[in-house]
This record gives structure tokens, sequence and C-alpha cells, in this order.
């Protein structure tokens, strides 16, 4: 059974960003993200909803080659933009509901 997690229904917070350099950028931003297929994964009590597709959720419009920390529904991740300022979370990132 597959789910639709409307990630434009609960934002993707973008907690802070850190450069390469070491400098930091303190900021809380929130974007709206794209709908894209999930399933849960692990027994039904503590199923996780996981991303079906790679790629599927970039957040644009960031600072390049920054550290960022995202945080959605408790769950974090830290990912470092690329030249362009995106940042790609996807298969495996834990949506939560």
């Amino acid at each position: 059974m597959y789910f639709k997690n409307m990630l434009n229904e609960s934002a993707l917070k973008i907690a802070f960003g850190q450069s390469i350099d070491g400098s930091a950028t303190i900021f809380e931003k929130e974007t709206d993200m794209r709908e894209y297929e999930c399933y849960p994964m692990g027994r039904p009590e503590e199923a996780e909803i996981v991303c079906l597709e790679d790629g599927e959720a970039t957040v644009t419009d960031l600072e390049p080659n920054t550290r960022y920390v995202f945080i959605r529904a408790g769950n974090t991740i830290i990912k470092e933009s690329n030249e362009d300022g995106e940042v790609r979370i996807g298969t495996g990132f834990n949506l939560g509901l």
C-alpha cells in the first residue's frame, strides 16, 4: 500500500546553516516541497515513512557549499548544499506523518 505524503502541508524547517570555512549563519526558514510517494517500512507498530524516489525532495535557494540541518516531524538530517545552493533529501529520509 502506498501513502501520499504531502510535504507542502507540513513544511520542512531549515534550522541553521554553517559554511565550510566555519563561519555560522543562524536562521530559521520554512520551505514547501513537492508531493511524492512514500511507503511504510518496519513493523506496523513502529512503521516509518520512507521516500521511494531519490531526488524528489529538493530544497533550493540556499547558500552554496553550506552545511544545513533540516528538521521535519521530529526528524533531523544534516546535508551540505551544492554549488547551486540545492540539497536533495531522498531515499531513506524518514518523513514522519
